[in-house]
């Protein structure tokens, strides 16, 4: 038996191909390929371990290390100081980056008048921040706008309403008093200021006189106020920074009070007198073709704030037409005429002499045409039309 075996070993060893082989060799080394990859796979799973590991205890060791600043803040308040600006967004942004205790103190309290001694709180609601103030970049920033007092930081109210402990009075309610005029609708309404003000976050209370009324005459002789409508605002509006520089548009009086001293043009006198109401005269020549429109100066003197009450086209060939001429001495048309409350507008005063003539009745005559570009025309002492080419626009 044995010999059969061997013998059928030994032929089938003579029936092996080289394909055989080439399987055989293939296959063994897919098999150590894989056994290879597994052994990669493990090694890098038990890195990734180690890292893991090492990573999650570095975050613990961080979360240990840092820790939020450790502050306080002492908030001194006014009860019923109604409008008095809220200083909790503050409170607010300090307390996302610190570890915030905040003790309230009622503005009166022994405690709180200390406090206020202490650092010279004078504007409240105020706050003062002690602590580790300065751990924190970001709780410096939001602080910004205390006063360093040592180590502590005080906040006080900056924008008004507040209350001015050094006069114990509520500080920043705006008192307006207006004088009105009930005939002039032409007149800017002093309510219109008012509103921008209040826009500009002033807080007013107001109260409006007539000017024929009693009030309103004890007050025009009080304030010499000769223009109207008026206004009269107590001292408080220039707490407010934040405006412009007032001292342009109102006067100080002496007990404190600011009369609002610019008018808008149209205003009364206290007479009754409208100023700034003005009568326009435009001259024509329906003969000339290439002449320009006269009525395009209506426009530009709307632009430079002119109010135009009344506009009135006059042919020179007409009645009325041939009488200006005579009188004005005109002798380039067309052109306009303005009455004489034009005077009263420091714009108009201020380009007119290279513009035209106020004759002696004080009216306004326009003789430059020249200067106009690209409009035409008619020189009447001579007859000539002056055609001018409309310059071309840039590009």
């Amino acid at each position: 038996m044995r010999k059969r075996i061997a013998h059928a070993v030994k032929h089938a060893k003579k029936h092996l191909s080289r394909t055989d082989i080439v399987v055989v060799a293939a296959a063994a080394m897919v098999l150590i390929v894989g056994l290879y990859s597994i052994w990669l796979t493990n090694s890098a799973l038990g890195e990734l371990s180690v890292i893991t590991g090492n990573f999650t205890e570095n975050i613990n060791v961080l979360n240990q290390t840092v820790t939020l600043p450790v502050i306080s803040a002492e908030v001194i308040s006014v009860v019923n100081c109604t409008g008095c600006t809220s200083l909790s967004p503050i409170l607010t942004a300090v307390n996302a980056s610190s570890n915030l205790t905040v003790t309230q103190l009622a503005y009166g309290s022994t405690d709180a008048q200390a406090l206020m001694g202490t650092y010279s709180i004078t504007r409240l609601p105020a706050i003062v921040f002690t602590g580790e103030v300065n751990k924190s970049q970001t709780v410096v920033g939001v602080l910004s706008a205390a006063r360093k007092s040592g180590s502590a930081y005080v906040l006080e109210s900056e924008t008004p309403p507040y209350y001015l402990a050094n006069e114990s009075r509520l500080a920043g309610l705006v008192n307006v008093t207006v004088i009105n005029i009930s005939d002039c609708r032409e007149c800017l309404p002093a309510q219109l200021i008012i509103s921008q003000l209040r826009g500009m976050n002033v807080t007013m209370r107001d109260v409006t006189w007539d000017s024929n009324t009693t009030e309103g005459q004890a007050l025009i002789s009080r304030y010499n106020i000769t223009k109207l409508p008026a206004m009269i605002f107590s001292k408080d509006l220039l707490l407010y920074k934040a405006l412009p520089d007032l001292s342009q548009v109102m006067s100080a009086e002496s007990d404190g009070n600011l009369v609002w001293r610019y008018y808008n043009i149209p205003y009364r006198e206290v007479n009754g007198t409208l100023r700034g109401s003005v009568n326009m005269i435009m001259l024509n020549d329906s003969t000339c073709g290439p002449c320009y429109n006269v009525s395009v100066n209506v426009d530009g003197l709307t632009r430079m704030g002119i109010f135009i009450a009344n506009a009135t086209t006059y042919d020179i060939n007409s009645t009325e037409g041939r009488a200006l001429l005579q009188r004005y001495n005109i002798t380039k048309v067309p052109t306009f005429l303005l009455s004489p409350d034009a005077s009263i507008y420091p714009a108009l005063m201020q380009v007119w002499p290279s513009a035209g003539t106020v004759e002696p009745d004080g009216w306004f005559v326009f003789r430059n045409l020249d200067a106009m570009t690209g409009l035409s025309y008619k020189d009447l002492t001579n007859n000539t039309i002056i055609v001018k080419e409309a310059q071309p626009q840039p590009t």
